[in-house]
C-alpha cells in the first residue's frame, strides 16, 4: 500500500512539471522568427496542379460509377 501512495505522489508532483516545461518550449525566444515565405509561395504554387490532378481522377471514378450503373440498368 505504501508503494501505491509513492507512485501517487511522484505523479502528481510530475504533472505540473511536464506543463511547465511545455509552456517554456511554446514561448517565442528572442526576437527572430523562422522565414516560411519561399515555403508558403511553394505550396500555394502548388495548389492549381493539385487541384486540376484532384478533379480529373474524380471525373474518371464518376465516369467509371456512371458507366456500371448503365451496364446494371441495362
Amino acid at each position: 500500500m505504501k508503494t501505491v501512495f509513492a507512485k501517487k505522489a511522484r505523479r502528481v508532483a510530475l504533472v505540473p512539471l511536464a506543463l511547465v516545461s511545455g509552456s517554456a518550449l511554446a514561448t517565442e525566444t528572442g526576437g527572430s522568427s523562422i522565414d516560411t515565405t519561399g515555403l508558403v509561395s511553394t505550396i500555394e504554387g502548388a495548389m492549381t496542379p493539385v487541384g486540376a490532378v484532384g478533379l480529373a481522377v474524380l471525373g474518371v471514378l464518376a465516369g467509371i460509377l456512371v458507366f456500371k450503373l448503365i451496364r446494371r440498368v441495362m
